[in-house]
């Protein structure tokens, strides 16, 4: 871990002493150096800059509305808004009501009000810890995560109870009653709202995986599984968009264009795959579809969006099945 040297007020002065003096009242305009071996902890300042620097280059800045130094490696933080460069010049902003250095860790705490943001990117929470060396921010109570994915511009929402991150990354794990939601760029295409206990979101490399208790929303689709994963750039791909896999449900309900009869679709299988171009579902792994009164089994079935058809394939024959009215 590199040691990063704190100028809180105390060699701070030595590069920024105007500034300092200017912002305080005229009755206390001294000139005040502190230095970390004179700071006998305790102090309290007012409308303060704090600083800290990596080889002499400038890693964490932001002001505070209040600073108190607890001791010559410590200190706490009112409203601290501010900047965190990487070693690239990545700039990571954050805020919140609250917040404390801890040197010997080198890590941020921040409660209250707890806002992250890195280009597009923004993570609220209501408190969190940031790890200055490892670049990771753990967060938790009332997690909320809006990004847009870097390659299809797709919007996504994601709300939790806890978050494990790494924002210059754009990668975030969320554990707890995770819920979410997908926009597409253009709104005509459709989006996504799903549920799971954990999410891994890469925005990065355009995936999103979700465990236990997946529940994605597809228009007349209501599926179901313990695991799920969405490939963000295959929306207009031949490509599969979606897998589930282990105890894959569908339910399914809509009306149908010609007839106008309501079809009630129930089907089973151990996995999913969703071809959004071509609007359809392909099941395998011992796959059953009940449609009103009638099961259907086969090796592999196609299920297509609001429509009754219902393609079954096995090791010898291809069946289209469509039901017909009661007669």
């Amino acid at each position: 871990m590199q040691s990063i040297s704190v100028l809180i007020f105390w060699g701070l002065i030595l590069a920024h002493i105007t500034s300092l003096i200017l912002s305080r009242p005229a009755q206390d305009s001294e000139e005040m150096v502190f230095s970390p071996s004179d700071s006998k902890g305790n102090e309290v300042f007012q409308d303060i800059r704090f600083y800290m620097t990596e080889k002499q280059v400038p890693r964490v800045s932001f002001e505070s509305s209040r600073l108190e130094i607890i001791s010559a490696e410590d200190a706490n933080f009112i409203a601290p808004s501010g900047v965190i460069l990487d070693e690239s010049g990545r700039r990571l902003m954050f805020e919140s009501k609250e917040g404390a250095y801890f040197k010997k860790k080198n890590a941020l705490t921040l409660d209250g009000s707890v806002q992250i943001d890195y280009q597009d990117y923004r993570l609220t929470c209501e408190s969190g810890y940031y790890d200055l060396d490892k670049k990771l921010f753990n967060g938790k109570g009332s997690v909320e995560s809006k990004g847009v994915d870097s390659k299809t511009q797709d919007k996504i929402l994601i709300q939790s109870h806890k978050v494990f991150s790494y924002p210059l990354k754009k990668w975030s794990r969320f554990d707890g009653d995770v819920k979410g939601k997908i926009t597409r760029k253009r709104r005509y295409q459709g989006g996504f709202d799903f549920e799971a206990n954990q999410m891994e979101v890469d925005l990065e490399n355009s995936r999103v995986d979700m465990k236990e208790d997946v529940k994605i929303k597809r228009e007349s689709m209501l599926l179901s599984a313990q695991n799920s994963s969405i490939f963000l750039e295959n929306y207009t791909k031949k490509l599969k968009y979606y897998e589930l896999t282990d105890d894959v449900v569908i339910k399914q309900t809509f009306r149908e264009g010609t007839s106008g009869r309501t079809i009630n679709r129930t089907a089973y299988s151990e996995k999913l795959e969703g071809f959004v171009r071509d609007r359809k579902v392909i099941l395998t792994g011992a796959p059953r579809v009940l449609s009103n009164e009638d099961i259907i089994r086969g090796s592999r079935i196609v299920l297509r969006e609001n429509a009754s058809i219902v393609e079954v394939d096995d090791s010898t024959s291809r069946i289209n099945y469509r039901k017909q009215n009661n007669e």
